[in-house]
């Protein structure tokens, strides 16, 4: 159950964040809803193949319990560099954040 509560927590906080930036205009919403479909589908995707992969009976104890043989999934070189241009954006959006109530700021004088 520890494996669902953590894709949970870290689907909210994408979600939250995701929202919070647009709200301040330091994001697109068309790019904030490309990076969350991309990530809930990453989500979705590793259900089903946990399910897929899972050997008769699929029952929901079996479903959760790791000891069990699953696929392997290894990512691929453009996947890596996606996330880490993701990370990127939000580190940019997030330290732009005191830069740009400063540059509003400077503005109004």
């Amino acid at each position: 159950m520890n494996f669902v509560l953590f894709y949970l927590i870290l689907f909210i906080f994408i979600f939250e964040s995701l929202n919070f930036f647009c709200f301040l205009g330091l994001l697109p919403i068309p790019l904030a809803s490309l990076i969350f479909a991309r990530d809930f589908g990453l989500i979705l995707s590793g259900f089903y193949f946990r399910y897929a992969s899972l050997p008769p009976p699929r029952t929901l104890s079996r479903y959760f319990d790791f000891k069990l043989p699953t696929a392997e999934v290894h990512p691929s070189l453009i996947s890596k560099a996606n996330t880490a241009l993701q990370l990127v954006l939000m580190g940019a959006t997030i330290s732009g954040i005191p830069f740009n109530s400063f540059l509003k700021k400077n503005q109004n004088q």
